[in-house]
């Protein structure tokens, strides 16, 4: 299942057709935000192979869905990994043979994230986490 829109999607789906697998694949589309977390329950793996993200939400709602992520090495990848471990496995950008190295390792290995991912989303993703580190932030902005 490929989610979102972009300018390679024609080509994604005639590279489908020409590898004799487009019965197999599904373009979905732009999917809308209240359905991003079904998508990514049912996934193997969640892929994020954009060239620039500060931190990937969507990356962040695929682990709490408990589904491993694979990420280009932007800052919220590598920010992402140093948090959430083997859960979120990093590649270096626009490196396409990693990517789907990467990509056919988890198809064939499929499981869902380490309880550690569960704990660390409480911890740090929470809505009470996410108000105690913006509280703290404006605290120290205001010299508290």
């Amino acid at each position: 299942m490929i989610c979102g829109t972009g300018p390679l999607r024609r080509d994604l789906e005639e590279q489908a057709r020409a590898a004799g697998i487009s019965a197999r694949v599904t373009f979905t589309g732009l999917v809308p935000n209240e359905q991003v977390a079904r998508y990514a329950a049912v996934a193997d793996v969640f892929v994020l192979p954009s060239l620039l993200e500060a931190l990937p939400t969507v990356a962040v709602e695929a682990l709490a869905a408990g589904t491993p992520v694979i990420s280009a090495d932007h800052p919220g990848g590598q920010e992402l990994h140093e948090i959430f471990g083997d859960d979120l496995l990093v590649v270096p950008k626009a490196n396409v043979d990693l990517l789907a190295a990467a990509l056919s390792d988890a198809l064939d290995q499929p499981r869902r994230t380490q309880p550690s991912t569960a704990l660390r989303l409480h911890e740090q993703f929470s809505p009470a986490a996410v108000e105690a580190a913006y509280s703290a932030a404006y605290d120290r902005a205001l010299g508290r």
